[in-house]
């Protein structure tokens, strides 16, 4: 079948909208961000179907303080075992609480306990699962999230 394209132009909901004859749209402008650790949108690039990728100055975006927090406390972390984020060791008898775990999780929070100076107590979810909505349960959720949601795992012991 041969269509004989025609140029149309319409609005949007970001505003005009323009095709060629080929039926490509024309006339437009994409800006290229980048997400930041905290999830801020910083603006890196524009591209443009006429001038293609124009890089933009680096603004700074100051990062904020993810909060306070306490060394005296104990935090809880909610996991379910998967490999290779969260194993156990097979001599467990020989470890004692966060020792009998491996993986990157554990790898993980065993730094950014040192690097934040505090203590953390692994445990490991009721029901292995990492949830999903189940009526039946109370918050309406099994798993990881259902734990979360009734906070069966505290935010930390004091």
């Amino acid at each position: 079948m041969n269509y004989d394209a025609i140029e149309t132009d319409i609005e949007g909901l970001s505003g005009k909208i323009s095709f060629n004859e080929e039926g490509h749209r024309h006339n437009f402008t994409l800006h290229v961000v980048e997400m930041t650790i905290q999830s801020a949108m910083v603006k890196v690039a524009t591209w443009s179907d006429m001038l293609g990728l124009i890089p933009v100055a680096a603004k700074h975006v100051e990062l904020h303080s993810p909060g306070s927090y306490e060394k005296n406390k104990t935090y809880i972390i909610t996991t379910t075992l998967q490999e290779p984020y969260m194993m156990l060791k097979n001599e467990r008898g020989q470890y004692r609480n966060n020792d009998i775990f491996f993986g990157f999780c554990k790898d993980l929070a065993d730094y950014i306990s040192r690097e934040l100076a505090i203590k953390y107590e692994i445990r490991v979810v009721r029901d292995g699962k990492y949830g999903s909505e189940s009526p039946q349960t109370k918050a309406g959720w099994n798993g990881l999230v259902g734990e979360l949601l009734r906070k069966v795992s505290v935010r930390y012991i004091k």
